[in-house]
């Protein structure tokens, strides 16, 4: 599942558009691997997702919550 998809499914179910550094944190948590952004400077994580949402796209990204 892409990034656009997620952001589109989870903008659709929730009414609220996410940002995809946070898509990225929530899939390195699950176990996805994911590359690091070209743009990025150092090796930590700057933009965690916030806790309370990262079950909701846990949910999107396993396919639990979909949207027409």
């Amino acid at each position: 599942m892409t990034y656009s998809e997620i952001r589109r499914i989870y903008k659709c179910y929730y009414g609220v558009t996410i940002k995809d550094c946070w898509i990225a944190d929530v899939k390195r948590q699950l176990g996805f691997r994911v590359r690091n952004a070209y743009n990025r400077q150092t090796a930590t994580i700057l933009n965690r997702c916030p806790l309370q949402i990262v079950g909701q796209i846990a949910q999107v990204i396993n396919g639990q919550i979909t949207c027409p």
